[in-house]
């Protein structure tokens, strides 16, 4: 298959050579890319874009590796940071819910399956997000 030798342009977030994929611009460009097309679950505009990130770089993971250059690794930490995003704005709404919860942990073992998990970036994800475990 085919792989895109370029980069897309907007690389919002380098830590360590790693790159967190949260732009609008670069996500629709890849949702393009890969023909996938967002739902409308919720009301609220974010916390549905929040669910449709979360979902696509869940169901999305080997094609986005294949057709961009973005690595498991980007993928992984993207995948954690719209999770956390999406439990901010869920249960802003909804309340505290245990099964968004338990899947962002089931992230952060996918990401200690692939490589060593740096918390570094996991505080810094919670940080810019103001996500504070109760």
């Amino acid at each position: 298959m085919w792989k895109q030798h370029w980069r897309l342009q907007w690389l919002p977030f380098w830590y360590k050579g790693m790159q967190l994929i949260k732009d609008d611009s670069c996500l629709r460009e890849i949702y393009r890319l890969l023909k996938f097309s967002p739902a409308s679950e919720y009301q609220d505009v974010e916390l549905n874009k929040a669910w449709n990130n979360t979902r696509f770089f869940e169901e999305k993971e080997q094609q986005i590796i294949e057709w961009t250059t973005y690595t498991k690794t980007d993928i992984l930490y993207s995948r954690y940071y719209w999770m956390t995003k999406l439990i901010i704005l869920y249960e802003t709404v909804f309340g505290r819910d245990e099964s968004l919860r338990q899947a962002q942990f089931k992230i952060i073992e996918s990401i200690d399956w692939a490589e060593e998990v740096d918390c570094g970036i996991l505080e810094q994800i919670e940080t810019e997000l103001g996500f504070a475990e109760d």
